[in-house]
């Protein structure tokens, strides 16, 4: 199983994604969220094999994120 954080900050984006991943069945959702002060966090306790990084989230530029997570 490929583990995914998903960060959207559209709810309508993320709830699809995250459906479309779920039904796939080779991947397994391990966290989601709308903020970009949060995947940091997520990642860590996580730990992810993937990211899905929105590059426009509203608290944060997923540029900058990406950066951190890395």
């Amino acid at each position: 199983m490929i583990r995914v954080v998903v960060a959207e900050d559209h709810a309508l984006v993320r709830q699809g994604i995250s459906m479309l991943l779920q039904s796939a069945g080779e991947f397994e959702l391990v966290a989601e969220t709308a903020r970009g002060s949060d995947v940091e966090v997520l990642v860590q306790f996580h730990k992810p094999d993937l990211l899905l990084l929105d590059l426009a989230l509203s608290d944060s530029s997923g540029i900058e994120v990406a950066r951190r997570v890395r």
